[in-house]
């Protein structure tokens, strides 16, 4: 007969399975690997390391960093490209308006189906149309997109991979000094 095993969790099972029929003993299984499954239309990235803070022209602290996950939630194990990241500061999750592009579009190595994403910097706090004063600390979300190729499929089809990171304070460079002079009266 058989047996269908399912896990949804990357790693080494030990079945225990013994056989013994008439004098004969099917001794111990070797151990089954269960692996993610492929890079697919199901895949999703997620924010690994989130930024906890920021100062505009400086490097954001730690640097973010990115996996890549199957459909079970399992990072991916194998090396893959996202095409064309690209990563925009954003006031809140989802908002359409007052994104500000700070890296990208570029392609991007996962190694392992992990990213880091080192010296990312915000050159400039944009207010937009936000109330507010222009010197203020915002609270603000980074959105990373990328692509990926769908195995099997034309070399133009991508499935979009989106993540937001979690709000962080992100606070306006110091201002350059300046000094004002009159013409004598």
């Amino acid at each position: 007969g058989s047996v269908r095993f399912t896990a949804h969790a990357v790693g080494n099972y030990t079945v225990r399975v013994r056989i013994v029929t008439r004098g004969w003993d099917s001794g111990a299984q070797p151990p089954v690997l269960v692996l993610p499954t492929p890079v697919d239309e199901h895949s999703f990235m997620v924010v690994r390391q989130q930024p906890v803070s920021g100062v505009a022209s400086a490097a954001l602290s730690p640097s973010p960093s990115l996996e890549v996950r199957d459909v079970y939630g399992n990072l991916y194990q194998g090396s893959i490209t996202v095409q064309g990241l690209t990563v925009a500061v954003s006031r809140a999750q989802g908002a359409e308006r007052g994104r500000d592009v700070i890296f990208g579009p570029q392609d991007v190595d996962f190694l392992d189906g992990f990213a880091v994403l080192g010296s990312l910097t915000v050159s400039a706090l944009h207010i937009g149309d936000e109330p507010g004063l222009p010197n203020c600390t915002m609270l603000r979300h980074l959105l990373f997109a990328g692509g990926i190729p769908i195995d099997g499929s034309a070399p133009t089809q991508h499935h979009t991979l989106t993540a937001y990171s979690d709000s962080f304070p992100l606070e306006p460079a110091a201002a350059a000094v300046a000094t004002l002079t009159a013409p004598p009266l």
